[in-house]
């Protein structure tokens, strides 16, 4: 009996080994900044926690991430079924790309994505003073 506890022992301690030098095999992080193109089929927007879309996934499970000013030019060229093209650059986060441009490949929509701006500032000047006719 003695025998047989030792032997599961080191059978149970060579799984443990095995499966945990696999996990940190699958848990290598992709370099960040690397250029990336993603294809697929648009499977669904990704939302903020207020509702508004933020990016897009692909079938195979790929997230793209989009800044804030890009969404409405997003929802109006891509669609959930759509075949896509993403470029962009990896994030540390392993399926997960920021966009420089989607292409939608069924309607030829190029969505580019520049760099935004700084959010304007209204001064007193740039206000409407005149009164508000109700």
């Amino acid at each position: 009996m003695d025998r047989l506890s030792s032997s599961l022992k080191y059978a149970l301690m060579a799984t443990t080994m095995i499966i945990g030098s696999a996990g940190m095999a699958l848990a290598q992080p992709t370099p960040p900044g690397d250029p990336a193109e993603a294809k697929g089929r648009a499977a669904q927007y990704s939302l903020t926690p207020r509702g508004d879309v933020d990016g897009l996934i692909v079938a195979d499970g790929t997230e793209i991430r989009l800044p804030p000013h890009a969404s409405t030019l997003l929802v109006f060229a891509v669609h959930p079924g759509d075949p896509v093209t993403i470029r962009g650059t990896k994030t540390s986060v392993s399926p997960v790309v920021t966009a420089t441009t989607v292409t939608n490949d069924a309607t030829g929509i190029v969505v580019e994505i520049g760099p935004h701006g700084p959010p304007q500032r209204l001064d007193d000047e740039s206000r409407n003073t005149a009164p508000m006719k109700v």
